[in-house]
């Protein structure tokens, strides 16, 4: 698809029809990003005819194929999983698209509406109830509208204000229990502006924090889910002037902790060390003695 696109982006005529057959957002975002790498077609008539094509597709998307075992079933299929609330995506390429028409109508008021009030970075936002990944999809649309957008302090002002606030209602909704990585990243995309974050801001964070690396939830984890977390403490309290390094230190205790039983001998060392001494007597080597212990383990 790609090659395919990048082949017929001189092509006038071909452009068009390409773009009146897409049906899904990807098609559009790859012939978008195509053609703003092939700028000798980024004229405005292009650019309108993808506006108009997002505008229709914008919640159709595509997926990928793979491969599934069920519980009940010996051999793997093949299946078709399809992408989902890619909101914060669709909403770039809109952006992008907006910022280089630079026209002011009903529908770029609709689209900056989603960015510049809280209903609707909530909108947004709401998607982490669902999955968690989509943190990253945010973290890109508030990188793209810091470094790229090229709008002026007041409106930079506005969304940031907006995303805050949506932020500190989705940490304190009865249904918020967010894995350290989320917190992680919307705390870069909080701070990454250099807008103020207040003070009750900074107190959710700290409370979000705490309530995902609370014990019974550490008990649960595994070594490189304690260190995943770790990381994530670290940054996020960094960001909050070492707010959270209680926690950190906390964390790292457990982790050494269970370093040292892993460092621990194995407790029938000897047992296994008097099985690869019979397995070798009279030069001989018994595979199976030798393994046993693998088949009892």
């Amino acid at each position: 698809m790609e090659e395919f696109v990048q082949s017929i982006i001189y092509e006038s005529n071909l452009l068009s029809d390409l773009i009146a057959s897409c049906i899904t957002y990807e098609q559009v975002d790859k012939i978008h990003s195509s053609l703003v790498e092939k700028s000798s077609n980024n004229d405005l008539s292009f650019l309108m005819a993808i506006r108009n094509k997002l505008s229709i597709v914008k919640e159709s998307f595509s997926g990928t194929v793979i491969n599934v075992q069920f519980h009940d079933a010996k051999n793997i299929e093949k299946c078709w999983s399809p992408s989902r609330d890619r909101k914060a995506s669709v909403l770039i390429t809109m952006l992008k698209i907006e910022s280089s028409l630079q026209i002011q109508d009903e529908f770029n008021n609709s689209i900056m509406d989603n960015i510049v009030s809280q209903k609707g970075w909530l909108e947004v936002l709401s998607i982490l109830f669902k999955s968690g990944f989509k943190v990253f999809d945010i973290y890109n649309l508030q990188k793209w509208i810091i470094n790229d957008s090229g709008w002026g302090q007041s409106t930079l002002e506005l969304t940031q204000s907006s995303f805050q606030k949506a932020v500190c209602e989705i940490l304190s909704s009865d249904r918020a229990d967010f894995e350290t990585y989320i917190l992680d990243s919307l705390s870069e995309s909080l701070f990454m502006s250099g807008y103020r974050v207040s003070k009750n801001t900074e107190e959710i964070l700290i409370e979000s924090v705490l309530n995902s690396v609370r014990d019974e939830a550490l008990e649960e984890m595994q070594h490189s889910q304690l260190e995943e977390n770790l990381d994530s403490v670290k940054n996020i309290s960094n960001l909050l002037n070492g707010s959270l390094d209680s926690t950190v230190h906390r964390l790292e205790e457990k982790i050494n902790s269970m370093d040292h039983y892993f460092d621990e001998p194995y407790s029938n060392a000897k047992s296994d060390e008097f099985r690869y001494e019979q397995a070798l007597i009279d030069d001989k080597f018994d595979v199976e003695v030798y393994f046993q212990d693998l088949i009892e383990r």
